[in-house]
């Protein structure tokens, strides 16, 4: 199987849409864990501020997360890569894949093209 015609195929899609389901996720499992903590810390810092609102901390946790989403993402990507692998490890499906003729060349593009 060349490499081109590995990309339309349902093997690919089946790594990729799973690779997709782990980063969404491993995203939102990091952002609310990172969001609890930064609102944990601005609740800590504006407890002596007296007209500091709950709504106003809130507000301003929303208000960090894209930067936090964007210093984190390297490793949000590096995790849903490692959980996607380590369940297609699990229901022995890499095997299948390179039964089909799949090198892991090809099964790692599935990845880097998504």
């Amino acid at each position: 199987m060349t490499p081109l015609r590995y990309l339309n195929s349902s093997a690919n899609i089946y790594v990729s849409r799973n690779f997709l389901i782990w980063l969404g996720i491993t995203t939102l499992a990091l952002l609310v864990i990172i969001g609890f903590f930064e609102a944990i810390e601005l609740l800590r810092r504006t407890m002596s501020h007296p007209n500091a609102s709950l709504g106003l901390v809130f507000e301003l946790t929303l208000l960090v997360l894209p930067q936090r989403f964007i210093e984190l993402l390297p490793f949000i990507i590096f995790l849903a890569s490692l959980l996607s692998l380590w369940r297609l490890n699990q229901l022995h499906e890499i095997t299948a894949l390179r039964a089909m003729g799949i090198s892991g060349g090809q099964l790692a593009l599935g990845f880097c093209i998504t």
